[in-house]
């Protein structure tokens, strides 16, 4: 009898971890729907091309993004600014150590400001950026 409880309650704890692990997955990947998703190439494109644009590194792996992401998503939706999004678990690794170390990001999440291709600012707190620094970064020239 006691081997039936304690199967049954590993079984009820197992079922509760795989629930909360995709529930934080999916709130996330919903943070990611004001973001316009592109591979890391396509930013390099961007950049040869001269293109000004605002450019998010990070990845739903990383907690400081998950923190991040909802108050960027709060800033966007408030400033109407388009902003790239590169997941860099979708990407080589060896790639996104290359583009890092040539765009000088140091940690995820980055935001940066791309005007005629060269990088001109970043923002410094990163995850500890208050929806309102971030609406101030988006919306400074």
């Amino acid at each position: 009898m006691k081997k039936i409880i304690t199967f049954l309650c590993l079984m009820a704890s197992t079922i509760f971890l795989v629930a909360c692990t995709s529930q934080s997955k999916t709130t996330d990947e919903k943070n990611l729907t004001s973001y316009q998703s592109i591979s890391l190439s396509e930013a390099v494109q961007k950049i040869q091309n001269q293109e000004d644009f605002y450019l998010y590194v990070g990845r739903p792996t990383c907690p400081y993004c998950v923190i991040f992401s909802p108050n960027l998503e709060k800033a966007i939706t408030t400033t109407q600014v388009t902003v790239y999004y590169v997941d860099t678990d979708q990407e080589k690794q060896e790639d996104v150590k290359i583009f890092a170390q040539k765009e000088n990001i140091q940690t995820t999440p980055n935001l940066s400001y791309y005007k005629a291709g060269k990088k001109m600012k970043y923002l410094v707190k990163g995850s500890e950026s208050s929806v309102k620094e971030i609406e101030d970064f988006l919306t400074e020239e």
